[in-house]
């Protein structure tokens, strides 16, 4: 059946300022509306004056204001987070939830809205993923090993994590290469002689030759110790581009 909502606007004007909410007052959703430039900053929060938040306690915003904070330097704080320009003018559902030491805000866009994803808030991260091989410095099975890519990349890092016990005498290494070509100012990965399992050693790389801009290459790793023996993971973190 319909459930009857209690509401309460708050319209955001030009001197909005401080709005403390009544952490004791029975409101279902607070909507915030108004077109304005900021001239100083304002504030919605909790008011603790009248009583404490409890572990669950809730506050619901349906966010329908277009605010300007960039003409005026200005900022727009709604339980402690500093909106950008982009959620200050769209449409969206804002939740804030006490956890018992602080409040948990999400801020969910409508998405009838347009272009509130901005090119800065797709994470370049997001590009990167994880490719694993098994490389054996056993005997008659260190080897050139080749990682196919389908795209064109760049290698970030290569890790290895140790499986098998390495033998001692002398330690063991993995060489990079990228199509081929090796991967300039970095230095190989040296896995210490006698090296127990469970130990990891990683690469960063940050010379040339280490990316391939064509419709994909591969990455080789190239296994070598003197004494065989010893096993590792390799983790190549690849980003497409």
């Amino acid at each position: 059946m319909p459930k009857q909502i209690v509401s309460q606007s708050i319209t955001v004007g030009p001197s909005l300022g401080t709005v403390l909410l009544d952490v004791t007052q029975n409101i279902d959703l607070y909507i915030i509306n108004g077109t304005t430039t900021l001239l100083s900053n304002a504030v919605i929060g909790p008011d603790i004056s009248n009583g404490t938040p409890y572990v669950g306690l809730q506050y619901e915003f349906l966010y329908q204001a277009d605010v300007d904070i960039t003409t005026n330097n200005t900022h727009f704080f709604v339980f402690g987070v500093d909106l950008t320009q982009k959620q200050c003018q769209t449409q969206s559902t804002i939740t804030a939830t006490y956890n018992g030491s602080g409040w948990d805000v999400r801020i969910m866009p409508d998405f009838e809205e347009t272009d509130f994803i901005t090119a800065s808030m797709l994470d370049l991260e997001s590009k990167k993923y994880v490719v694993t091989a098994e490389l054996s410095w056993e005997a008659n099975e260190q080897a050139m090993n080749r990682i196919w890519i389908p795209h064109a990349f760049k290698l970030n890092q290569v890790l290895c994590s140790t499986n098998k016990t390495f033998a001692g005498t002398d330690s063991a290494t993995v060489e990079v290469y990228v199509n081929l070509v090796a991967v300039t100012e970095s230095s190989s990965i040296v896995i210490p002689a006698s090296t127990a399992v469970n130990q990891s050693y990683a690469n960063v790389i940050t010379g040339t030759n280490t990316s391939v801009s064509t419709n994909g290459g591969y990455i080789m790793l190239i296994t070598s110790k003197t004494t065989p023996g010893g096993k590792a993971i390799a983790s190549c973190i690849i980003e497409r581009i």
